[in-house]
C-alpha cells in the first residue's frame, strides 16, 4: 500500500449559485456604471447629443399621429400639398397687397371729401393696426380650431369689409372698416406658416414657405403700381364725363 501524501484542507464545492451570484454582481456594477454616466454632465457637444438621444423625454400627455393614418396631413398627396401651399400663398399676396394699394388714393379720396392727404393716409395706417391686432386672434383659434375654419373666416371677413370701402359716403366708414379688412385679412399671414409645418417635410418646406414669403412682400410692392393706374382711370374717365 503506496503511503497517500497530505491531503488538502477541505474545500466547498462548486455550486451554481456561485456562477450566479458572481454574473449578478457584474451585471449589477455595469449597471451603476451606465446610470453615473448618463446623469454625469456631457463632456462635449457630440457625447450630449447621444446622451439625450438615449435617454430622450417624452411627454406622456403628447397625442400623435400613427404612421399610416389617413387623416395624418402628412401622409396627403404631393398634389394636394402643392395646391394648398399655392392658394395660400394666393391669398397672402391678396392681404398684402391690399396694405398699400389704398396709399395712392388718398389724393383723390382726400379730394372729394374735402380734407387733407395727411388724414386719408390713415387708411393706410389703421389697415396696419389691424394686421397687429388680428394674429392676436386668428393665432390661437388656428390651434384649437385647426387651420382651415379661421383662415376661411378671415378670408371672408376680409373681403366683405372691401365693399363698404368700396360705396362709403364718409371718412367713418373707410378707416373702420379699412381696420376690420386689415384685423381679418391677418388670418393668412399668422396661420399659413404653421399650416405648412403640418404637412410638409422640413426640407420641402423651405419651398413652401419661399414662396409664401415672396407673396408677403410682393403684395405691398404691386399694389402702388395697380393702385396709382386706376387712380388715373379714374380721373380721367371723371374729367372725359365732366366735358
Amino acid at each position: 500500500m503506496s503511503e497517500k501524501g497530505e491531503s488538502p484542507g477541505p474545500s466547498r464545492p462548486y455550486s451554481l449559485a456561485d456562477d450566479a451570484s458572481g454574473k449578478s454582481r457584474k451585471e449589477q456594477d455595469e449597471a451603476e456604471h451606465e446610470i453615473e454616466e448618463s446623469f454625469a454632465p456631457p463632456k462635449d457637444e457630440e457625447s450630449a447629443f447621444q446622451q439625450h438621444e438615449a435617454h430622450p423625454a417624452k411627454d406622456p400627455n403628447l397625442v400623435e399621429w400613427d404612421e399610416e393614418d389617413l387623416e395624418n396631413p402628412m401622409n396627403m398627396s404631393r398634389a394636394r400639398k402643392w395646391r394648398i401651399s399655392i392658394i395660400t400663398a394666393l391669398m397672402t399676396f391678396v392681404v398684402s397687397f391690399g396694405s398699400s394699394v389704398f396709399s395712392t388714393a388718398t389724393t383723390v379720396t382726400a379730394e372729394e371729401f374735402g380734407v387733407s392727404s395727411e388724414v386719408m393716409i390713415l387708411g393706410v395706417t389703421l389697415y396696419v393696426v389691424g394686421f397687429a391686432c388680428g394674429p392676436l386672434i386668428w393665432g390661437p383659434l388656428s390651434e384649437i380650431f385647426g387651420r382651415r375654419n379661421p383662415l376661411m373666416i378671415g378670408m371672408f371677413g376680409f373681403i366683405i369689409f372691401q365693399i363698404p370701402v368700396a360705396v362709403a359716403t364718409n371718412l367713418q366708414t373707410i378707416f373702420v372698416c379699412r381696420f376690420f379688412a386689415g384685423a381679418f385679412g391677418s388670418a393668412p399671414l399668422a396661420i399659413v406658416a404653421g399650416l405648412y409645418v403640418d404637412f410638409w417635410d422640413p426640407v420641402t418646406r423651405a419651398l413652401a414657405t419661399m414662396g409664401f414669403a415672396a407673396a408677403t412682400f410682393a403684395g405691398p410692392a404691386a399694389g402702388p403700381i395697380v393702385g396709382e393706374y386706376t387712380a388715373r382711370c379714374r380721373s380721367q374717365r371723371s374729367a372725359a364725363d365732366g366735358e
